[in-house]
């Protein structure tokens, strides 16, 4: 399956269940790898958006700021996962 084909079939996932975070975050995945690092920002943020919780968006998030140059925004995300998780810095 090429690159955009994948990529229409991830967006009409997304379509079919809106709220699936898991899809949501493989089609964020797949646009970040297409260097459409504006929709994987979108994608992200939807998904977090549903679920504020989970770190790994977060810190997939951070990584699309820092590569769109949103530097600080990214380390507002990467100081919050630190401070909210002690771990995590053995993740990072």
């Amino acid at each position: 399956m090429s690159d955009s084909a994948t990529l229409r079939a991830l967006r009409d996932a997304v379509r079919s269940a809106p709220t699936d975070v898991g899809l949501r975050t493989i089609l964020a995945r797949h646009l970040a790898d297409a260097s459409d690092l504006a929709g994987a920002e979108e994608e992200y943020r939807e998904a977090l958006r549903l679920a504020p919780q989970d770190d790994s968006v977060k810190l997939a998030l951070a990584d699309v700021f820092h590569r769109r140059e949103k530097s600080s925004a990214a380390l507002v995300i990467v100081e919050d996962l630190l401070r909210s998780n002690p771990a995590l810095p053995r993740a990072l």
